[in-house]
This record gives structure tokens, C-alpha cells and sequence, in this order.
């Protein structure tokens, strides 16, 4: 399978040096958003399906942006946005205009969730919650985590949310329960390093995978590592303590079976590769990215890079004898490379809900490129012609700071 990028844009057209954190897919697949290290977040309609179009910019965070999601699913011309000045934002996009902000004066906020009318927050050691209703801060839960909380995540059917901190810890709480220390808290997993990023995974959400800033990767059943009976979580069903090694080591098994193939920088491709995926990551892996879960397959695939190439690794989950609990799981080779597009690290990897439409996945990178990617290679390649705010629709404030962070890397 031979990904092809379709289709790439520079986020930083006539405007100062700057790259990709994050790029969003509304749930429709009608637009896209991406957070810079500029402070601005960048729209763009991807409705032509293989094309984005940029149609404006949004400005008001006052320090870096740390997270964007399309999280509220009853108001699908919202994104939101949460920022080192210590805010989570809601921006209506039709108008370019910031509609929703939840403060937290004091606290810089690295990451947060939505769950109807409910908004978590992660901040210094505390997970804060609102209500969109009132706009008002409704609790602060500030007895679990030690250090800053870098990832929150809700369970969609049990409504609990589960957040992930420096301090090594995810913890688990129930929104359905009264927002205290005691009331809400359900279980504490215990990561053993700092926790990067999580999700839930599966037909039902029913595992949970953790990616750590030591670039681990940790795999659990929801139900067991919740369950109230067993005092911080059950263990960890499989752990990927070394998995850049892991994924190279898979990759270069099956490039070994393989046979001679070009390398990468050999390929001459421009927007994909003839190589095997594995033959591009044989001689190694430099950085995760995060996980991806294929509803068709019904597989989590580990999703890492090396530069400016990224590769999706099956996870092969294994039963116990007699079927039951999940006892491991098996790093498989690659099988899919997105290569040949970006020139750097990549930062953010989506893939699109629905596969019936040209284009599968976008990538962001620090190359402050955004890009399309399509499984025809018939499909055009077209370029975009940059990033011209439309007049009227970026929004008047104070401009980010853009600190640049560098991507964590071992070795």
C-alpha cells in the first residue's frame, strides 16, 4: 500500500518562520485546524476532498497553544483551543470569532476535553472542569497529580475522564459522581514515567493506550485498569519499553525477507515512495508520534517517524488460552509509509473517520507543512498556494509567543 500526498500547503506564507503542532479533522471531514508555533490557529476547508483552502486565521491567546480539538459534537462549527495563558477557548469558524473562554488565572493549561456541557482542563498538578452553560469553574480536582497534567481524555460511554501527568500517573475520575477528591476518583495507573499521550481504543472504547516522553508505549483494558477492586489499576496487559527498537527492529525483519529495495533517498519520489514501508524504517526509528485505531481492522497501529517519513505499525493483541483477558500483544512490521512530502519531523498524524472520500489522513510538521494523503496514486498532486487570511475573519489580540519545543528524542 503506497500512500500518495495529494496535496500540501505552507502554513507560514509571508509571515514569520513557524511549524505545525496539531492538525484536527472536524468529524465531517468539511475542515481542518491546525495550531502553530506562531499562537495562531489556521482554518482551512477541505470540502473539495482532495484540496484545502485557506479561509482564515484566529488570534487571541496570548501564549502558546497547546491543544485544538473539534470536541463539541452539538456544535459542529466550533473548534476549541487551550493555551499557556491559562484559557480554554470556543471559536465559531463561520465568523472567525471567539464565542466561549474558561479561565484559570495563574496556571498554564497544556491539554483539555469536552464532554457536552462539561470542559476539563489540565493544569499544575490540578484538573479543573466548567460548565458551558454557566461559563463558570465547577470543581478542581487537586489530589491526585503531583506535577502538570499533559493529557486529559473522557470515556464517551462510562463519562469518566482520565487524565496523564508528568508525575507518571493517569488517573481515572467519574464525572457522573460529585466533582470531589474523594467522590469522583475511580483509580490511579501508575505509567512509572511521564505521560505524553493517551486514548481510548476499540469497538467500544474498551482499551486504553499511553504513549510516554520517554517514548514507551503501554497498553491496558479499560475495565480491569478501572476496576475499584484492584488498588491502583491492573498491570498493563502488554509495555513497549524500548519501541522506537521495537519497530525498527520489525521493520527490518521483513525488509531482510524482502529483498534489496531503494532507500528512501534513493526513491526520487515526490509525494510517495516505491520502497516498502519497512525498507524505509530498517535502519531505524528516530520518534513516536502516537497510535492510530483502524475500525475496519479492528487494530491499533503504532504511528512513528523518521525525519520527515512516518510508518503505521499493527499491534497484534493476544488472548489468553480459551479467550478471555488479553495477556500481550506483537509489534508487526510496517505497513503503510507516508514519505516523500515533508522535509522534517512530523508532529500530528489523523486519519479520517470515513475512508470513502479521496483522501485518508493529514499530516502537520515542523517543515510548517499541512498535507493530504490519498491511497490513488492517480489522484493530482496540487500545492497550495499558502496561507492569505481572508480580510475580516482573523480575529484582533495579542499575538503568541511561539516558543518552539523541541520534539523529544532518545539516543
Amino acid at each position: 500500500m503506497h500512500p500518495w500526498c495529494c496535496f500540501s500547503v505552507k502554513t507560514d506564507f509571508n509571515s514569520d518562520p513557524h511549524y505545525v503542532f496539531k492538525a484536527v479533522l472536524q468529524p465531517s471531514n468539511r475542515a481542518v485546524a491546525a495550531s502553530t508555533s506562531s499562537g495562531l490557529i489556521k482554518l482551512y476547508d477541505a470540502q473539495a476532498g482532495t484540496q484545502l483552502t485557506h479561509v482564515g486565521d484566529l488570534r487571541g491567546h496570548a501564549d502558546t497553544i497547546t491543544d485544538v480539538a473539534f470536541a463539541a459534537a452539538d456544535s459542529p462549527g466550533m473548534v476549541h483551543t487551550s493555551s499557556k495563558d491559562g484559557t480554554v477557548r470556543g471559536w465559531d469558524m463561520r465568523a472567525g470569532q471567539e464565542v466561549e473562554q474558561f479561565q484559570a488565572p495563574g496556571q498554564e493549561l497544556l491539554c483539555f476535553g469536552l464532554l457536552e456541557h462539561v470542559v476539563a482542563a489540565g493544569g499544575s498538578g490540578e484538573l479543573l472542569f466548567w460548565d458551558r452553560r454557566t461559563r463558570r469553574q465547577a470543581a478542581k480536582l487537586d489530589d491526585t497529580h503531583m506535577e502538570e497534567v499533559t493529557q486529559v481524555r473522557f470515556h464517551p460511554s462510562t463519562r469518566c475522564v482520565a487524565s496523564g501527568s508528568i508525575d507518571g500517573l493517569v488517573a481515572v475520575h467519574d464525572t457522573c459522581k460529585p466533582l470531589t477528591n474523594d467522590e469522583a476518583f475511580v483509580a490511579a495507573i501508575n505509567v512509572g514515567t511521564s505521560v505524553e499521550e493517551l486514548g481510548m481504543y476499540g469497538a467500544r472504547d474498551e482499551r486504553l493506550w499511553v504513549r510516554t516522553g520517554t517514548e514507551t508505549l503501554h497498553l491496558w483494558e479499560w475495565g480491569r485498569a478501572v476496576t475499584e477492586s484492584a488498588e491502583g489499576g491492573e498491570g498493563a496487559f502488554a509495555e513497549f519499553l524500548e519501541a522506537r527498537d521495537t519497530a525498527t527492529s520489525a521493520a527490518a525483519a521483513a525488509a531482510a525477507t524482502e529483498g534489496a529495495s531503494p532507500s528512501p533517498a534513493d526513491s526520487g519520489a515526490i509525494g510517495g515512495t516505491s520502497a516498502s514501508p519497512s525498507n524505509i524504517f530498517r535502519h531505524g526509528v528516530e520518534y513516536l508520534v502516537g497510535c492510530h485505531y483502524d475500525a475496519p481492522s479492528q487494530q491499533l497501529m503504532l504511528v512513528a517517524g523518521q525525519d520527515g517519513a512516518v510508518g503505521f505499525w499493527p499491534l497484534l493483541e493476544q488472548q489468553a488460552v480459551g479467550g478471555g483477558a488479553l495477556v500481550g500483544a506483537e509489534l508487526q512490521p510496517p505497513v503503510m509509509a507516508l514519505q516523500g512530502a515533508h522535509s522534517g519531523v512530523v508532529r500530528s498524524v489523523q486519519c479520517y473517520d470515513s475512508q470513502q472520500g479521496p483522501a485518508f489522513c493529514i499530516t502537520g510538521g515542523e517543515d510548517a507543512q499541512i498535507c493530504l494523503w490519498s491511497l490513488n496514486p492517480n489522484t493530482p498532486r496540487t500545492q497550495g498556494a499558502g496561507s492569505l487570511t481572508r480580510k475580516g475573519l482573523a480575529l484582533d489580540g495579542g499575538e503568541g509567543e511561539g516558543q518552539r519545543r523541541a520534539h523529544r528524542r532518545r539516543g
